[in-house]
Order: C-alpha cells, then sequence, then structure tokens
C-alpha cells in the first residue's frame, strides 16, 4: 500500500494521468520528466520525492485534525462493503477465482501509525 501511495501522490504531482501509474513504470515516468525538464531523476529519486510529498500531505491533513479513523471512502458507509468472492484475473495462473476478499483485510496494508504522526520520509 505505501507503494502505491508514494508513486500515487508523485503522479499526481506531475500533473500525470492517474491510470498512467498502472500502464508505465517509474523508469518512464523519469524519462518524461527529464524530456520535459531537462532535469535528470533517478528510479530511487523520484520514489523519495513521492514519499516526501505523501508524507507532507498526511502532516498536512494530521495538523488539520484528520487521523487515521478518517481514512475511509466517505462515498460508502463502511457498513455497504461487503466480502466479494474475486473474479478470475485474466491470463492469471494463481488461481484467485473464488477466493474471497474480505473487508476487515483491507486496513493492514497502511502505513503505520508512527509515519502518520509525522516526520517519517522527510
Amino acid at each position: 500500500m505505501a507503494l502505491f501511495q508514494d508513486v500515487s501522490a508523485l503522479v499526481d504531482s506531475a500533473v500525470l494521468c492517474r491510470f498512467l501509474q498502472f500502464a508505465l513504470g517509474i523508469s518512464t515516468i523519469a524519462e518524461m520528466l527529464r524530456t520535459v525538464t531537462g532535469l535528470d531523476f533517478g528510479d530511487e529519486e523520484l520514489m523519495t520525492i513521492g514519499r516526501r510529498i505523501y508524507t507532507l500531505e498526511r502532516q498536512f491533513n494530521n495538523r488539520a485534525g484528520f487521523s487515521r479513523g478518517d481514512d475511509t471512502c466517505a462515498a460508502v458507509p463502511q457498513r455497504g462493503i461487503p466480502d466479494r468472492i474475486l473474479p478470475p484475473s485474466p491470463g492469471s495462473s494463481r488461481g484467485d477465482a473464488g477466493r474471497i476478499l474480505r473487508r476487515s483485510r483491507l486496513g493492514p496494508g497502511r502505513r503505520s501509525a508512527a509515519a502518520d504522526a509525522g516526520g517519517a520520509g522527510l
């Protein structure tokens, strides 16, 4: 989850389409930024930038009074997220079909409370 959050922050800050983060790798994003800005960003440097952006966003939200308890999808009440049976993934040989995605498993991938308290990654 943390990797996704870092890449999402980077893609948002670079004003790229959110769907690109699923189609392009960090190296391609680095090449695009290099072409536009003339600055030579490495993959690790971009990931560090994304992590710092995410950390600053969390610090801003914490100072504005938001907490981990607010990390829910406002459009869908938590009681409205049912357990789901996963459909087969196209081209997947892992046997995902029929596995149950439990709502209770959606939270463990979040960053730790210590990271949310601020300062981590800066």
